[in-house]
Parts: structure tokens; C-alpha cells; sequence
């Protein structure tokens, strides 16, 4: 009836509010989190919590192989991260957008963008900023069915790169073994697991091509696991 309009209009608006300020008040709370993590987590942080979780049997790490970063915001719409390496300097900026992810290394600019949806794959290309169309550098792909599930990255500088994906609990630590040819090259993990994704960790030889490294760090397992589980 007209006569009630003016209380639901007045329900509608104060159910606005409530939700306005419990989206304030969560934004607050995870820059301040964020805040506290850049300040508190370092190269030292992370290789001791890799090596905490990281079994012998697959490998010996270098730590001059480590790449780390923490989930930041950019802005309103915008997550990325900082990658920073063994030595705690910053070696790239990684920024996570509707079609892809945008890479910047020193003054180069790359983006990986999605192919094949249905088959899950991605390419890493260099961004010449002109709309020019230049050679992929790397791709992506994912392979197989549940428990035989992998993602591979594949480039002719340094051939095939695979990650197995077992299913496992959400409540495991555990990370990803990045093999080559059949054997443990890298590791891949987040940081904090298994009780909050703080961010992503990566072991992989600091010889390869950098900016092939950081396509890894910051692709993962695709597109859907931009989190790594």
C-alpha cells in the first residue's frame, strides 16, 4: 500500500548503509592487514617457511632461486603484488585486470592473456605499448583430468615447465613441484598456507629468462587459481 512505501524505502536505505559500512569496514581491515604483511614479511620469512614445509626428497633449493610477493590493492579495482627476490629487492610489479595480468620488469612492459578458453591457455607476449602484435614468449596450458590434472609452461627458451595438481586438503600445507624433462626444477607455493593465502612463493632457477619467471609466479595454476591453492 502507499501508506507503507515511506518504511520500506527507509528498510531498503538503512539495509544500504549497513552494507556500505561493512564493505568500508573490511577494506580497512585488509589494507591494514596488507600493511602489516609488507612490513613484516621478508626474504628471511618466507625461505624459513619454505623450508619448513618443502620435503628433501624433492631437491635441494637455492635461495638465490626465490621469488616472493603479498597479495596487495593497487586500488579500488585493481590486485597485484610486488615480486621481490632472495635478496629482498623488487624485481617486478604484477597487476591482475579483467583480461589478464599486466608484468612490468625494470622499463619492460609485458601482459599475459587468455587463448582458448575451453582449453585453458595463456600467452606471455612483451607490451610495446603501440597496439603492436609481437611473438608469445611463453604459454600456458592445463592438462588432464582429475587426479592426473597438470598446467604446463611452455617456451622454446627453456622447453617445458610442469606442475602436477593432486587433489589434497585445503588444510595441508603443501607446494606444487615444478618439474622439467621428469625431474624437480622449482617449487610453488603461497605464503602463509595452510591457514590464510598472505601470497605466492616460487623456486625456480634464477638462470631462466626473467620475465618467463614472473609469468609463472603470477599466472600459477590459471586464471581460477590466481589465489593458489
Amino acid at each position: 500500500m502507499p501508506s507503507d512505501w515511506p518504511v520500506a524505502l527507509a528498510f531498503l536505505l538503512g539495509l544500504l548503509a549497513v552494507f556500505a559500512i561493512a564493505i568500508f569496514v573490511g577494506l580497512r581491515m585488509r589494507r591494514q592487514r596488507t600493511s602489516e604483511l609488507l612490513q613484516n614479511v621478508n626474504a628471511d620469512t618466507v625461505w624459513n617457511e619454505f623450508s619448513r614445509f618443502s620435503q628433501p626428497p624433492d631437491g635441494t633449493w637455492e635461495r638465490n632461486d626465490l621469488l616472493y610477493g603479498i597479495w596487495q590493492d593497487f586500488s579500488a579495482t585493481s590486485l597485484g603484488m610486488i615480486i621481490r627476490n632472495g635478496r629482498d629487492s623488487a624485481v617486478a610489479r604484477v597487476s591482475y585486470g579483467v583480461t589478464g595480468v599486466d608484468i612490468s620488469i625494470c622499463e619492460n612492459r609485458y601482459k599475459v592473456r587468455l587463448g582458448n578458453n575451453l582449453q585453458g591457455t595463456a600467452v606471455l607476449s612483451q607490451d610495446t605499448g603501440n597496439g603492436a602484435e609481437t611473438a608469445g614468449l611463453c604459454t600456458f596450458s592445463r592438462k588432464g583430468w582429475f587426479q592426473n590434472r597438470a598446467v604446463e609452461y611452455s617456451s622454446s627458451d627453456i622447453g617445458v615447465l610442469r606442475i602436477s595438481l593432486p587433489w589434497g586438503s585445503p588444510f595441508k600445507s603443501y607446494l606444487a613441484t615444478i618439474t622439467k624433462d621428469g625431474e624437480p626444477v622449482g617449487k610453488m607455493g603461497t605464503i602463509g598456507r595452510p591457514y590464510f593465502n598472505n601470497g605466492r612463493v616460487l623456486i625456480l632457477p634464477a638462470a631462466l629468462p626473467e620475465p618467463i619467471r614472473v609469468f609463472v609466479m603470477a599466472w600459477g595454476t590459471g586464471p581460477a587459481g590466481v589465489r593458489y591453492n
